[in-house]
């Protein structure tokens, strides 16, 4: 799929999507939406049995009601810590945009 021709696909509020594609190691960013309000229940995007991964937080942004954006990109570990067998986790400050009140 990676190499097929086209573009970029966005899946949007659908965990069973998203589950497949972390699966299959196709995503390479991900977007959230945290809002300050609480469920009580609802669907896991991250259930058990998810191969482990490494994101690198590229962006957070604090939206005008109070919840926070958060963007992360896949930290693609190098042929050296492939062959290591473990993934280095790189950290980048975070661009967190000024609130106004």
């Amino acid at each position: 799929m990676r190499d097929a021709p086209g573009r970029d696909i966005l899946a949007i509020n659908s965990a069973s999507i998203i589950q497949a594609l972390l699966r299959a190691g196709l995503i390479d960013d991900l977007r959230f939406a945290v809002v300050p309000a609480l469920l009580g229940g609802g669907l896991r995007l991250f259930a058990e049995g998810l191969p482990a991964s490494a994101w690198t937080l590229t962006q957070a942004t604090i939206l005008e009601d109070g919840a926070i954006g958060l963007h992360y990109s896949r930290a693609w570990p190098t042929s050296d810590e492939c062959l290591a067998g473990w993934h280095h986790v790189r950290v980048r400050e975070s661009k967190i945009a000024d609130r106004q009140p």
